[in-house]
Parts: structure tokens; C-alpha cells; sequence
């Protein structure tokens, strides 16, 4: 019973089998179909055309799901009239008249085999489409990797041909502008070693000329050093002192002719006779010179330990002379009235000039003997501005120069000199050359225009000549005597003082020679000065104010009181008005005791005042001035 049972659920499951696989849901036959179909061999069961049903679904390639549906009917028809037809009894033990034949260890080897024998058969052809499959598959997924990698490669080449270009371009962009650096290098060095050879060739046109003028310069000097004799001065009292002497050629024992004074600058002093020929002697020397200027040139020579004048070394005050001369200036005198006396010397034409050291000694000597000289010529030098020594030179003609850029001796030294010249009556000539410092002795000793002006100097030429006093007034206040000559030769410009205190002074002189600033006729009332005025400048013994001073300054004309307040502090005094001529004065009265009134000037324009006064006891000023003992201020109305 369970034999038939097992081959009916059998038959049903290798129908269902073999229309499944017919159907394409297996890909080989499983134990079940094999099993099966051994049992139909076993059993004979034949298709109609004489083969077992599993041989003609094998030849047929298992015709499909209606036929296995056809034969899992007929399967069960005629396994259900097999047990019809068997006598079946349940659990009896009796074995299946259908196997009785076949032991059931022998069904399952020929089972088995059949089994065996069909994998055999189809494994190779199975395994065989499954390997074609996959060497298709992996065939096309080769080609597709290998073209994606070819793709990949493509691109990674089109990216590096790309990146070469840009760096190449990069390079070339490079290359293009080094090369253009280099022409532009190349280019700067052509213009610099243009440059430079025009350095180069200036260089050498100024060294040419350089050499020439130093050529011309030693010649100088040889013949300077030549033409001037060695001589050497000795007082009654054993004392020596080293001078040169010119005599020119063509000179008449039976002729007069002028004297020269030439005093050096502090850096020519020694004891070797020599050195103070450096400067300023050579157009006495030259051939020209001697013939235009023919006089009897001398040139002493101070010794190291020595001056001139005390003066030249009073820098921080107002310079005062001593009562004696100093031993070197003594002898200079002492040799001076020697060579009136034993020389062809003409008593009405001797003149005296010196540079720095010099030109203290210069105003020294003409205030000790101010009758002995026909004009003296003072260069970057300074004196004793008191009135008691002004008085004795006031009628001695003076050209006063300085250098606006003197760093050794203070430009105020010569102002204050010529401003007290003015002060007491005299016109000096002063020029202030613009831009030189200390050294302005080559410049103005090589202007023809000094000798010019210097031999035209007589004294008694200038007696037959001399106006009143009333007369040098008269001219001076209409600004006739202002004009200045100009030294033409190097064209250093030239002019006056300054005549107007500005609150900034300018760096540098204007050329042009302003005249002095004359105060207007028409003098105001005292009213119209009241009130209280704002300081723009001021200045005091040649200084300016700072801005910060001004700053904290201011002025109060009060009824007749003249206040000065500063930083909370004031100073008070009385003025007065009144006119002279064409002059504006006004005299300040301090009320300290025992202080003497103060003479000045001012002039009011509009909203603005200028009041500039001397110290008390001194002479009232001429013009608007910044020197030494005087005060200025330039005041507005607030």
C-alpha cells in the first residue's frame, strides 16, 4: 500500500515537474523527475508512439505545461485503476506485486544511476551554455570596462593636454613677458649708460674746469706769492710783525698811490708769512689789476694765538671793543702810519678791507682811526654797534656785505652794524648775498664792481663834495640814498635788510632789492590806536616769537598806556605820537624807574599796525627792521 501510494504522489509530482520545467521555472531535472522516471521504466509505462513518458519529454524538450497537465491526468487515471485493480490491504505487509522483482536497494541504485546517467548527459551541455553565457557576459562587460576605461583614458588625456596647454601658454605668457622685462632692462641700461656717460662727460667738463680754474688759481697764487715781498714789520719795542707788500711795476717814486689793508679770516693765522695770501689778493696781483688799480697793497698776518679784534669772538651778546686793540691789531696801526710816512703813499686814498676775522678787524680799526681811511669794505664780519663808537665812522664811506646763509658768524652781526650806521645819519652800502654761507670773499673780491666803487673813494674828493647834515637828512628820508649796487660779476643777489617783520620768515631772501619801507606822511590820533590788538609777529634783539608765544599775547592801547600782556604776566608803559617829516613816531615811556624813553616808529593801515622801537637811550630807528636792539610788532585789530 505505501508502494503505491509513494508512486501515485510521485507521478503527481513529476507531472507538476515536468510542466514547471517545460515552463522554464528549472533549469535541470531534480531527484523527484528522475526518480519518476525510473519507475516508469521499471513499470513499461510507454507514450503512445511505443517511448517512456520521460523519454519523450527529454526527446521532445517537455512539449509544454498542457501536456504535462495531460500527463499528470493520465498518470493518476491509470494508477488509480492499478489499485483498482490490485488487491491493496492495509498494513498487511505484503510487498507490491509491481517491485516484487526489484529489491528496493536495487530500485534506489538503478535510481541513482538513472540519475547519475542523465546529469552526465546534460551536465556538459548545461555548464557548457552556462560558461558561453558568462564568457558572453564577461566578454561584454570587458568591452564595456574597456571602453569606459578608454573613455576614462581619453578623457584623462584630453585633461592633461588641456592642463599642458595652459601651462604651456603659462609659460609661454612667461616667456613673453621676461623677455619683455629684459627689453625693458635692457632698454633702463641703455638710458642709464646714456645717463652715465653724460655724468661721465659732465663730470669730466667740470673736473676739466675745475682743473682749469685750479690751474689758473696756482698760477694765481704763484703770482701773487711771487709779486708780494716777504716783509716783516718791527715796532721800537723789539715787537715783529709778518706782512706782504705790493708795489706795482710801473709805479713812480714821484707818484702817489693808494693803500690797501688786507685783513685775513681766522683760519689764515700762523707765523710762515704765507697763508694770508690765500684769499681775495689776486686781481691786486694780476697784470689787469695793477694796471686798472695800481696801489701799494699790504697784508699782515695775525699770529695763531691772536685776533684782530676781541669782538669776533663775542657771539652771544652784543659785541663791545676793547679800550686797547689787541697786540696784532696794535702793530697793524704802527705799520700803517710807517708806510705814511716812508712809502709813496697817498694820505687821502687808503682803504682797508678784511672777510670774517677780518671783517671785525675791519670796524675795529676805522673806530680807533676813523680819520685815516677814505672807505672801508667789511665782509661777513660784525662790530660795536654802541653809539659812542658809530659816532666816529659815520662819515666814512662802507659797502657792509654778508651771506643770507652764514652758519659762522650770525648775519645780525653785520645788520646791527648798518642799522646804527642808518640810525645815526650815515648810508652805508649793504648787499646780503642770497643763498652763500661764510665763504662770499671769492664772489665779492672777484667783482670789479667793489674796486670800482672802493678807488672812486677820496677824502678829499668827498670834502669838496660832503652836503649839510640838514642836506643828508633831507635826501636820506626820500629814500635817494636807499638804491644799492648789485656785486654784477657772479650776479649774487642782493638786497636790503629785511624792512618788514613778517610773522613766517622765508627761507630764503627774495633777489629783488626792496626799497625801504618809509612810513606814511599822514599820522593818526592817539584814538585811533585804542583798543586791543591781536600779535601776528614779533621780534626782540633779532629773534622771531614762536606761535605758541604769540599764541598767548595780545596788546592794549588804553588812554595814553602802552600794555604788553603775556602768559598772564603784562608789562605797561606810556606812549606818545607825533610826526618828523614824513615819519610816524611814537615814544614809549616804561614805568620802571631810572629807565630811559624809547624811540620809535609805526605805521597804522586798516586793521593793521607796525610799531618798531629801539632800547632806551638808543636812536630812533629809520624803517621797519629785526636787528639787534630792536623791538617789532605786527599787530592786528580784534
Amino acid at each position: 500500500m505505501f508502494r503505491k501510494t509513494f508512486i501515485c504522489v510521485a507521478g503527481v509530482v513529476a507531472g507538476v515537474s515536468a510542466g514547471a520545467y517545460s515552463s522554464g521555472f528549472f533549469n535541470e531535472e531534480n531527484v523527484v523527475t528522475t526518480m519518476y522516471n525510473q519507475a516508469l521504466n521499471r513499470m513499461g509505462l510507454e507514450t503512445q508512439d511505443g517511448a517512456t513518458m520521460s523519454d519523450g519529454m527529454i526527446k521532445d524538450g517537455m512539449a509544454g505545461k498542457s501536456e504535462g497537465d495531460s500527463f499528470i491526468s493520465a498518470g493518476v487515471s491509470s494508477l488509480g485503476a492499478s489499485i483498482d485493480n490490485q488487491s491493496v490491504t492495509d498494513n498487511s505487509g505484503e510487498t507490491d506485486p509491481l517491485f516484487d522483482d526489484v529489491p528496493d536497494s536495487d530500485s534506489n541504485s538503478l535510481a541513482q544511476e538513472s540519475l547519475d546517467a542523465r546529469r552526465t548527459s546534460r551536465t556538459p551541455k548545461i555548464k557548457r551554455l552556462d560558461e558561453d553565457d558568462v564568457a558572453a557576459a564577461t566578454e561584454n562587460r570587458t568591452e564595456e570596462e574597456e571602453v569606459a576605461r578608454l573613455a576614462k583614458e581619453a578623457e584623462a588625456a584630453l585633461k592633461e593636454a588641456a592642463m599642458k596647454k595652459a601651462e604651456l601658454e603659462r609659460r609661454q605668457a612667461l616667456l613673453e613677458r621676461q623677455m619683455a622685462q629684459k627689453k625693458k632692462i635692457k632698454e633702463e641700461q641703455a638710458r642709464a649708460r646714456a645717463k652715465q656717460a653724460r655724468i661721465e662727460a659732465e663730470q669730466a667738463r667740470i673736473k676739466a674746469e675745475q682743473d682749469r680754474i685750479k690751474a689758473e688759481w696756482e698760477q694765481a697764487q704763484v703770482v701773487v706769492e711771487t709779486r708780494f715781498s716777504k716783509e716783516v714789520y718791527e715796532s721800537s719795542t723789539g715787537e715783529k710783525l709778518n706782512y706782504r707788500k705790493l708795489v706795482p711795476n710801473e709805479s713812480k717814486k714821484d707818484k702817489l698811490l693808494p693803500l690797501v689793508l688786507f685783513l685775513h679770516g681766522k683760519g689764515e693765522r700762523g707765523d710762515d708769512n704765507q697763508t694770508q695770501l690765500k684769499h681775495g689778493l689776486k686781481l691786486f696781483a694780476a697784470d689787469e689789476g695793477m694796471k686798472r688799480f695800481p696801489a701799494i697793497v699790504i697784508a699782515p698776518q695775525c699770529p695763531a694765538d691772536d685776533f684782530w679784534a676781541t669782538t669776533v669772538e663775542q657771539k652771544d651778546t652784543t659785541p663791545e671793543m676793547d679800550p686797547q686793540p689787541t697786540p696784532s691789531m696794535r702793530l697793524v696801526i704802527e705799520l700803517l702810519d710807517s708806510m705814511l710816512l716812508n712809502e709813496s703813499v697817498d694820505p687821502d686814498r687808503v682803504y682797508v678791507t678784511g672777510l670774517s676775522m677780518g671783517g671785525f678787524g675791519t670796524f675795529d680799526l676805522i673806530a680807533r682811526r676813523p680819520t685815516l681811511f677814505a672807505a672801508a669794505a667789511p665782509l661777513c664780519g660784525g662790530g660795536d654797534p654802541s653809539p659812542s663808537k658809530i659816532r666816529r665812522i659815520l662819515r666814512l664811506p662802507m659797502w657792509v656785505v654778508h651771506g643770507t646763509e652764514d652758519k659762522e658768524i650770525n648775519i645780525n652781526r653785520s645788520r646791527e652794524m648798518v642799522y646804527a650806521l642808518e640810525s645815526g645819519g650815515a648810508s652805508p652800502r649793504y648787499s646780503e648775498l642770497s643763498g652763500f654761507g661764510h665763504n662770499i670773499w671769492d664772489a665779492t673780491y672777484g667783482d670789479i664792481e667793489l674796486y670800482n666803487w672802493m678807488f672812486s673813494q677820496s677824502k678829499r674828493r668827498a670834502a669838496s663834495r660832503r652836503p649839510r647834515q640838514s642836506q643828508v637828512r633831507k635826501t636820506r628820508s626820500t629814500g635817494a640814498a636807499s638804491a644799492k649796487p648789485t656785486l654784477a660779476s657772479r650776479k649774487p643777489a642782493v638786497r636790503q635788510p629785511t624792512t618788514v617783520v613778517s610773522r613766517k620768515p622765508t627761507p630764503q631772501v627774495r633777489r629783488p632789492s626792496p626799497q625801504v619801507k618809509q612810513p606814511s606822511a599822514a599820522a593818526p590820533s592817539a584814538d585811533a590806536l585804542l583798543g586791543q590788538w591781536k600779535v601776528l609777529a614779533a621780534s626782540q634783539k633779532g629773534k622771531q616769537a614762536s606761535k605758541k608765544a604769540l599764541d598767548k599775547m595780545s596788546v592794549t592801547f588804553e588812554s595814553d598806556q602802552f600794555v604788553i600782556q603775556m602768559d598772564g604776566r603784562q608789562e605797561v608803559a606810556k606812549f606818545k605820537l607825533s610826526n618828523s617829516e614824513n615819519t610816524q613816531q611814537i615814544n614809549i615811556l616804561s614805568d620802571s624807574e631810572g629807565v630811559e624813553e624809547s624811540a620809535g616808529i609805526y605805521e597804522l593801515s586798516g586793521d593793521k599796525l607796525i610799531i618798531c622801537w629801539g632800547e632806551p637811550g638808543r636812536p630812533r630807528p629809520k624803517r621797519f627792521v629785526n636787528f639787534m636792539n630792536v623791538k617789532s610788532l605786527v599787530l592786528e585789530r580784534q
